[in-house]
């Protein structure tokens, strides 16, 4: 997955205080590779953990964050499938997956 959130930051220090808090998650909490840009107000996070959690992380750090309007998945829905699999569509892919989250746009 690959999110976008809208941080507030002003100064070098914001900036490091989120990528210090983005760092922690590296690897062992699904965080894969992230951007933070002092300059574009905006973080880029790509890996398995979910969008929630990565912004509860990001919130600790005091910045103010939403959700950025540029998922770079673009929109997906859940569509149910009889069974315990589910499926979800993913730029017009069909991906199954076993696990059923919620996608923010």
């Amino acid at each position: 997955h690959t999110y976008q959130y809208e941080v507030k930051m002003t100064c070098g220090g914001c900036s490091g205080a989120v990528s210090r808090a983005l760092d922690k998650l590296k690897d062992q909490a699904g965080v894969e590779s992230y951007e933070v840009s002092l300059e574009k107000q905006e973080v880029t996070v790509r890996g398995t953990a979910t969008y929630d959690f990565v912004l509860e992380k990001i919130k600790k750090t005091g910045k103010e964050v939403s959700a950025s309007n540029h998922h770079r998945h673009g929109p997906c829905w859940l569509i149910d499938v009889p069974g315990p699999l589910r499926s979800h569509r993913l730029l017009g892919e069909l991906v199954k997956t076993a696990f059923v989250g919620w996608y923010f746009l």
